[in-house]
């Protein structure tokens, strides 16, 4: 048993599990009213130790430890600062304790009652004579980055007020040539519009915005509610995307504009009208997540972001900030932050921040630390941005020339920030976007734009660092579209690219300038032969959910055996989460602190590991290592290894344009390549995923998209009835297979294998399978039990045609890639300029030289290079 540690001397402790988990639920849970209560959070970092490895263990020895509770001074809960599943233990086994997975499995957070626990800094002290923590830390608020005007939109008008005049200075237009996004991004932030009662109902008179809820992944983004507000959720136990509302009236503003900035759907028209709505987002084809945090919840941005990375995202957004150092010199309070940073950035999730609008020279945290672009402001004319400068068309209300600015002390809404750890600039002053108004009727102001007749259309101005951050993580967003291996730092190389700083400004005011949206695309796709190549390819990822439960990744799956799940996949990200065992999971605190489980709980209760398909048999995810391998030993060693870095059989594109003539779309009218679409089910326990293409079908017809959403297949397990599938993100593009509808089979492109959406009746398991692995399907083969389903019911199972993981001249490049950006499948050196291939044109990096242009040999590369005067 723990003991307690005599009054007069230094503690000792000797900290064990507890006998039994029921004497936890019954010590560790505080009645929800006593959570209503004024409290305050500590954020504790364990000491590594074997008896407690992890911040599960140290919360189930307090449970079983009344001696521990009081030391520890009375804490109304403890709980882990993250909520994160075992690891598998082929990553458990090589776990660094000083690696910040393993700090981040680590941190507790202990909540107290403000009105009858000692202070937080006696409490600290207390803390501190345990001698159980490394670091005690009391998270401070963070606050948004956007400062106040009004004035709203029209597309006519050349009021910048009015106008969406950011599009244009950054070449987002010209960039949407190139692609209009298909990547997982997201922000942490007040939210968006539309609400839902526990049962998951919308609530009536709330309705969704209809320039943003297109592209919103709500089954992957979480609210996290005051504490005081609704105890049965919080930074730790996030409900569905919506739930709370309450909780957030005074930023939903904040939230939606920044959200239209990123991800608002460009030409889409009004439901039951005609013409489009009003404004374009930077990554308009987007998936997109919002995670719901009150700045100023203890905690809670961190854990927003972690909960992102855990469901995918490649992209973050933070518009909001606070005066703190770097990571670097971690003082006042960012410890567990900088902590879920390190991971994040490992995983090459490219973070991105505002600068901060004190107009002085020191960025704010987390924008200020070298893992995280930190973006400033400029206004219509490119000069950073500072309200004591005359605007071309002032804010309403004041003159040109007039300030805003609170006199000497420069205090919230003067002008952007600037100097050490600013990386870009990006527009900020006079943003048009999406707003709250008519769609969040009372007890909400919206923050930049009042008195409009415009107003009630749900559009608006606002000004702020926070309006230029998601500019840059929409064309980051762009950028991981084209190229999704690329890590964070090659990402931050094609945002400088092209970028410009203004004449009469320094770097230390704008960092490398503002972007060049379709600079940094056409960086990202590289150039062969001295032309923009029109399209790259890269690997979908196989991995099987390897539940010890059922079964072990060794044996055969059978029909009666089977799987629960399986994931195909172009995103590092979602390979790792998934690897990890963390995709969509989201623990039950119920079963941690006792009581029912919280009525609209987000994520899935059960976490499950995802292996490598190959590790099945060798006729299945081949290794992809020689052409990428993870980055910072996320997933254990290389394929070879035994690690659990996934293979691919199949390599997508990564855009819709031709590989051969840059067109989207055939004389016919049809397209060349179709989009390859994830969808998961409606899972609680845990989700199971299909795959559709979109090609123009009938809407609702037999395997399309909206059949699944509206499938009356029970997707779940036998103790669950619920039925469907939602919309995860595109995968990437594939050759089309088939006319709109069905009519007729297009010939298959040279170099290309079908692409088959096979099922298993037993698990109700859907999976993707080349036509060289049909074989496997046979009784005892590596996927018996799996066949084609009926197409009267699920549509045609070929979906499309891929290229298969085929390197004929072994030089880390698979043969479809080579033919798609114009170098050779034969030689591994193209030009004969004595570099390889792969050196010049890798798979898993930015593009570093021209493999065509070689002056020693002929290249025999296809003719699908961009015709124009680069």
């Amino acid at each position: 048993m723990y003991r307690s540690r005599p009054r007069s001397r230094a503690a000792t402790h000797c900290l064990i599990r507890p006998l039994a988990f029921a004497i936890l639920a019954s010590i560790v849970a505080a009645p929800a009213l006593a959570q209503q209560a004024p409290t305050y959070s500590l954020h504790v970092l364990l000491k590594p130790t074997p008896e407690e490895p992890d911040a599960q263990a140290f919360v189930q020895t307090f449970g079983a430890s009344r001696a521990l509770r009081e030391d520890l001074g009375d804490p109304l809960s403890v709980l882990p600062s993250i909520s994160l599943p075992q690891l598998p233990p082929e990553l458990a086994g090589a776990l660094d304790p000083e690696s910040s997975d393993a700090q981040l499995r680590r941190w507790v957070t202990l909540t107290y009652n403000a009105a009858t626990a000692k202070s937080a800094a006696d409490v600290k002290q207390v803390l501190r004579e345990t001698k159980l923590f490394d670091v005690i830390d009391e998270e401070p608020a963070y606050s948004f980055s956007y400062a106040v005007n009004d004035e709203l939109y029209t597309t006519t008008n050349p009021n910048t007020n009015k106008r969406q005049w950011a599009l244009s200075a950054l070449r987002l237009p010209q960039a949407f040539d190139w692609t209009r996004g298909r990547v997982l991004i997201g922000a942490v932030d007040g939210g968006v519009p539309g609400f839902f009662n526990e049962n998951g109902t919308p609530v009536s008179g709330y309705p969704t915005h209809p320039d943003i809820e297109p592209n919103v992944r709500r089954h992957l983004s979480y609210t996290m509610p005051k504490t005081n507000t609704d105890p049965a959720y919080g930074c730790d136990t996030p409900a569905k995307l919506g739930y709370g509302y309450s909780s957030f009236l005074t930023t939903f503003g904040h939230g939606t504009h920044v959200s239209g900035i990123m991800a608002a759907l460009a030409n889409n028209s009004a439901a039951g009208g005609s013409g489009t709505l009003g404004v374009s987002g930077s990554c308009p084809t987007c998936s997109f997540i919002m995670m719901q945090a009150s700045p100023t919840e203890s905690g809670c941005v961190t854990a927003g972001a972690t909960f992102a990375a855990h469901n995918g995202a490649s992209v973050l957004n933070f518009s909001l900030g606070r005066s703190a150092p770097s990571c670097a010199s971690p003082t006042g309070g960012i410890y567990l932050s900088c902590a879920a940073i390190d991971d994040l950035s490992k995983r090459d999730v490219a973070l991105i921040a505002a600068a901060g609008n004190s107009r002085v020279n020191q960025v704010q945290f987390p924008a200020s630390d070298d893992r995280v672009i930190g973006v400033g402001a400029i206004d219509d004319q490119k000069r950073l941005w500072n309200e004591a400068n005359a605007f071309t068309y002032p804010h309403e209300g004041t003159a040109a020339g007039s300030t805003r600015c609170p006199g000497a002390t420069l205090d919230e809404g003067c002008g952007s920030n600037f100097g050490f750890g600013l990386d870009l600039v990006a527009p900020g002053a006079q943003i048009v976007s999406t707003i709250t108004s008519n769609y969040i009727p009372f007890g909400n102001v919206p923050p930049c734009a009042v008195d409009s007749a415009l107003n009630s259309q749900g559009y608006g101005p606002c000004t702020g660092t926070s309006m230029a951050s998601p500019y840059v993580a929409g064309i980051a967003g762009l950028i991981r579209s084209v190229n999704p291996l690329l890590s964070w730092q090659d990402t931050k190389i094609a945002l400088a690219a092209g970028a410009t700083i203004t004449p009469g400004y320094t770097a230390t005011q704008m960092g490398a300038g503002y972007p060049n949206a379709e600079t940094a695309v056409k960086k990202a796709l590289g150039v062969v032969g001295g032309k923009t190549v029109f399209n790259r390819l890269t690997p979908l990822f196989s991995q099987v959910d390897c539940d010890p439960s059922r079964f072990t990744c060794t044996e055969k799956l059978s029909a009666g055996q089977g799987t629960a799940s399986w994931l195909f996949t172009s995103s590092p990200q979602t390979a790792i989460a998934a690897a990890k065992a963390e995709l969509y999971y989201v623990e039950d605190m119920s079963v941690v602190i006792g009581g029912s489980a919280p009525p609209n709980l987000a994520g899935t209760r059960q976490s499950v590991a995802y292996f490598p398909s190959y590790r099945l048999g060798s006729g299945i995810g081949k290794s992809v290592s020689d052409a990428y391998a993870f980055r910072n030993g996320v997933l254990g060693p290389d394929a070879n290894g035994g690690g659990m870095q996934p293979g691919a059989s199949a390599y997508v594109f990564t855009g819709n344009r031709d590989p051969r003539t840059g067109n989207e779309v055939a004389p016919n009218g049809t397209s060349y390549l179709v989009p390859l679409v994830r969808m998961s089910s409606k899972c609680s326990n845990f989700r199971k995923h299909t795959y559709v293409v979109d090609q123009g079908d009938t809407a609702g017809s037999p395997g399309t998209r909206q059949f699944f959403e509206q499938s009356a297949v029970v997707a779940c397990d036998a103790s669950t009835n619920v039925t469907g599938y939602n919309t995860d993100v595109v995968e990437g593009y594939i050759f089309r297979a088939h006319a709109p509808n069905g009519s007729g089979e297009l010939p298959q492109p040279p170099g290309t294998q079908k692409l088959f959406r096979h099922y298993n009746p037993t698990t109700k398991a859907w999976i993707l399978v080349l036509e060289s692995e049909l074989g496997l399907e046979a009784p005892g083969g590596l996927l018996a039990g799996y066949e084609a389903p009926s197409t009267a019911i699920y549509g045609d199972p070929l979906l499309g045609y891929v290229y298969p993981n085929v390197d004929s001249d072994e030089d880390g490049l698979v043969d479809g890639f080579e033919l798609t950006v114009g170098t050779d499948p034969d030689t591994d050196d193209s030009d004969c300029d004595g570099q390889l291939d792969k050196a010049e044109f890798p798979l898993g990096a930015l593009p570093v030289s021209d493999p065509a242009d070689g002056p020693n040999c002929a290249v025999r590369a296809l003719s699908i290079l961009l015709n124009d005067d680069e």
